[in-house]
Formats: structure tokens, sequence, C-alpha cells
């Protein structure tokens, strides 16, 4: 199903995100609603408050990516974005370096309005793969469909760097 993505003066934008407790069915099926209305409005990104919950969670789609900033390591090795897409984070903790990039940007949340933005480069985000079935807090990041079932396992853990 298609949410309906919160514009500008909605209150979820200015609310700090609560912690997902819980990994349970409403929450996968909250993440697999969020990529579909991701990918119905063309965008790249999309967090829970920008469809009304103020809650730690976003999706990412960010494939062929020619010029990426950053890297996704598991266990110290390099690891290819691409078969990660869709990508769910769950409780991320962003982690900066100092230096800043300047990226052209929009949000689906400020329709038609763009503009020069700037990002720590590099930064990080710290967070586990982690399978869907456990009840944790603790950051997770996993592609949908390998953290969907309880009969899958994401492995390993994860940061991005540049």
């Amino acid at each position: 199903m298609i949410l309906e993505i919160t514009e500008h003066d909605h209150p979820a934008l200015r609310t700090k995100g609560r912690r997902v407790e819980k990994v349970d069915a409403k929450i996968r099926q909250l993440a697999e609603e969020m990529i579909e209305t991701m990918r119905a409005a063309e965008g790249i990104g999309l967090a829970a408050q920008q469809v009304g919950l103020p809650l730690q969670l976003f999706v990412l789609e960010v494939p062929h990516m020619k010029d990426r900033p950053s890297a996704m390591r598991l266990d110290g090795m390099a690891v290819d974005f691409e078969p990660l897409m869709p990508m769910v984070l769950i409780n991320p903790r962003i982690e900066t370096f100092g230096r800043t990039r300047i990226g052209n940007e929009g949000c689906l949340s400020f329709p038609g309005l763009r503009g020069d933005v700037p990002r720590p480069f590099p930064s990080g985000s710290k967070h586990r793969l982690s399978p869907a079935t456990r009840s944790s807090s603790k950051p997770m990041a996993c592609s949908p469909a390998r953290c969907s079932t309880s009969s899958t396992t994401c492995k390993g853990s994860s940061s991005s760097t540049a």
C-alpha cells in the first residue's frame, strides 16, 4: 500500500524518532509499504517521519550509483551495495568525521524544492545486519528480502565509510 508522504508543515517532520523496540510483523509491513511509497514517488530514501510516524526507521535504495560517496563493509571487507538494495535501517547511529561535502538534493516532503546541502563526509552508520525475528532495539540494517522471513538470517555487521 502506498502511504501518504507528509509535507513540510507536518509535526512528525520535527519530532525526534522513537527507537524501534521490537522488529515484528507490523514494522516489517511498514518497511515494505515505505519502500513501495518511495519507489512510487521516485525517491531514493524515505524516513518514517515522512509518512507521519516518528520512528528511527528509514528505507534507502541507491542502486547503480557510479559516484558513490561511501562504501559498505562487512567484517572489514568491502561489500557491493547492489544485492542489499533496497535497505531498511532501524535505530541507526550516524557517525561523522568532520569534513563536509556539498551535494544538490531534494526531499519528498518538500516537493519541487532542491538545494545544495552540506553533508558530513566521510560519515558512517553503525548498525548490524540482523534476523527479522529477533526482538531487539539495537541498530539494524537489512534488505527486506533477507530480513522478512524467520528462516533467513542476515549475517555480519556493517558500517558505511568513505
